[in-house]
């Protein structure tokens, strides 16, 4: 089944595979790094409203989608072309936007941000493989 030239099953596909990364680098990997950097109170992750945990797997599959999209501008690159596509667009786009709050908050926290960008790096380039096997 295919949404403007785009496999649904492999957008589908890939934004799951996005948040089982994303579980695995913050609940198991990084979480209480993550989450000491920012200076919250331990156990501060699973705090707040449950609606908003719906948002994450959200922002995942819009990500995933814009990947796709530029995948399929690029006439589906092979495996190589895809990855270095995923990770230029973390360079030049999702990172320079993650620095805001690294560059402009009094604490600076560097730790927070390399755990995040490189959370971005891995779950693009993972996606942009899927992708490109499911195109």
């Amino acid at each position: 089944m295919r949404i403007a030239g785009l496999s649904v099953w492999g957008i589908l596909f890939a934004a799951l595979v996005f948040n089982a990364i994303s579980f695995a680098w913050y609940a198991v990997l990084f979480g209480e790094a993550w989450i000491t950097d920012h200076g919250f109170a331990p156990g501060a992750g699973h705090a707040g409203a449950p609606a908003w945990r719906l948002v994450g797997p959200l922002l995942a599959l819009l990500q995933v989608v814009g990947l796709a999209l530029v995948l399929k501008w690029r006439d589906w690159p092979p495996l190589a072309g895809a990855v270095s596509t995923a990770l230029t667009m973390a360079l030049v786009f999702a990172l320079p936007v993650l620095a805001y709050d690294t560059v402009n908050l009094p604490d600076h926290n560097v730790m927070a941000f390399l755990i995040d960008a490189a959370h971005l790096g891995a779950a693009w380039a993972v996606a942009a493989i899927i992708l490109t096997l499911m195109r």
